[in-house]
């Protein structure tokens, strides 16, 4: 006040403001923050989708404003219907930002409501009684999620129903008639095994239902080897293509794992010989797929020169206890 940075209003009934300059950060704390009301369920009835309760986007958007700037990173943990996804893209067109999210939801709501809401708002932000009013503009598009990633994370049951066992012997301990079973499961679905680098676009496993561990099977899903392994060395992914030579085709990772510039490919390689490696070996540097990098990271083995094979790193990495 003394400094001459309040607004006043003509009477008592406007709230007195915060004045700026131009040379100031127009940033400040987030002031009384009011519920807006039922608006939220509005928000999902133009799309379409129906939720027993959501907040309303716009007091989203004013928290995600006040906040961080136009490229902060949020973190919701319990993702419910969506809402802070679709405040953060709201935000980003209005302003032009790039901000991101990550949502984590255990709702089955994931599948019916979250992920399809996620997804009309990418192809549009005007939506009513769950048809798009108008695609997006090029300008929404250009300040709209490039890329929309979901995941599902291999759950307790889900390793549960993936284990076999094998009874490598039974007899008597005692007199009375309990039995000891030698089991095995090292060669379970559970585990990561070499042979499955050779084809690691083809792993599968099998996926629970649901979560209350009654043993019902819904249905058989390919894992993801190369995102798990991006995960377990920390690769901060820069890009992420399909390259084709011929009839084979490579999935390149490129990024920064521990301060190294990275890249790993990922091909099937089982029944190859001496000669495909060497095919390869010529293709990788005619395409320049490692030009560049500090570190090159096959899934199994390989004629290229500096490669190394990533399945011992997988083993150590996946199953440490240490």
């Amino acid at each position: 006040l003394h400094e001459g940075k309040i607004l006043f209003g003509e009477d008592e009934t406007t709230q007195p403001r915060r004045k700026y300059y131009l040379h100031e950060s127009m940033r400040q704390p987030v002031s009384t923050v009011v519920s807006h009301g039922g608006r939220g369920k509005s928000d999902l009835d133009g799309l379409g989708l129906e939720f027993p309760f959501s907040h309303a986007v716009a007091l989203y958007k004013t928290l995600i404003e006040g906040a961080a700037d136009a490229s902060g990173f949020f973190l919701d943990h319990f993702g419910g219907s969506g809402t802070t996804a679709h405040a953060v893209m709201n935000l980003n067109r209005e302003d032009s930002g790039r901000r991101k999210f990550i949502l984590v939801e255990a709702g089955n709501h994931f599948n019916t409501t979250l992920l399809p809401r996620v997804k009309k708002l990418v192809y549009s932000p005007d939506w009513k009684d769950g048809k798009p009013t108008r695609p997006a503009t090029a300008e929404e598009r250009q300040h709209g999620p490039r890329l929309v990633k979901h995941q599902r994370i291999e759950s307790y049951e889900d390793a549960l129903a993936n284990i076999r066992f094998k009874a490598e012997g039974l007899e008597f301990a005692t007199k009375t008639p309990l039995y000891e079973l030698q089991w095995d499961v090292g060669e379970s679905p559970t585990w990561v095994l070499d042979p499955l680098m050779e084809k690691p676009f083809d792993y599968r496993l099998e996926l629970m239902a649901n979560s209350n561990g009654n043993g019902e099977s819904a249905r058989v899903e390919r894992a993801d080897l190369p995102e798990t392994f991006a995960y377990l060395i920390g690769l901060r992914a820069r890009t992420r293509r399909i390259v084709m030579d011929g009839d084979r085709r490579y999935l390149v990772q490129r990024g920064v794992a521990a301060g190294q510039e990275t890249v790993i490919l990922w091909r099937d390689t089982a029944g190859w010989k001496e000669k495909d490696y060497q095919r390869e070996s010529e293709f990788i540097d005619k395409a320049k797929l490692t030009e560049g990098t500090d570190r090159v990271m096959l899934n199994d083995g390989a004629a290229f020169k500096q490669a190394e094979s990533l399945a011992p790193y997988f083993a150590r990495w996946m199953f440490a206890t240490g």
